[in-house]
């Protein structure tokens, strides 16, 4: 499950550093360079329970000031496995 997101964090440079710092120590979370005081993240978690959890966190950090979740997918690895072979299926049909 991928999800993108936007923090806003105070603004203050040493809260800043603080929270891109404890956001790096989360090994699902990479982010790319802050723009004024939003941060855009990406999310990779295994499950939708994790990436709430892992939302949830981002919320509750000192200096977060609100988490937009701006785009989530979802892949379903048996219904993906099943068009795969629905597709081998049908090449080696014709």
């Amino acid at each position: 499950m991928i999800s993108s997101l936007v923090i806003h964090i105070a603004n203050d440079p040493e809260i800043a550093k603080r929270v891109i710092g404890q956001i790096n120590e989360n090994k699902r979370l990479q982010h790319g360079p802050p723009i004024g005081n939003r941060l855009p993240l990406v999310l990779d978690a295994n499950s939708t329970s994790q990436a709430q959890s892992d939302i949830e966190w981002l919320r509750n950090l000192p200096g977060v000031e609100h988490v937009d979740v701006a785009f989530v997918q979802v892949e379903d690895c048996d219904s993906r496995d099943s068009q795969k072979n629905k597709q081998s299926n049908a090449a080696e049909a014709k």
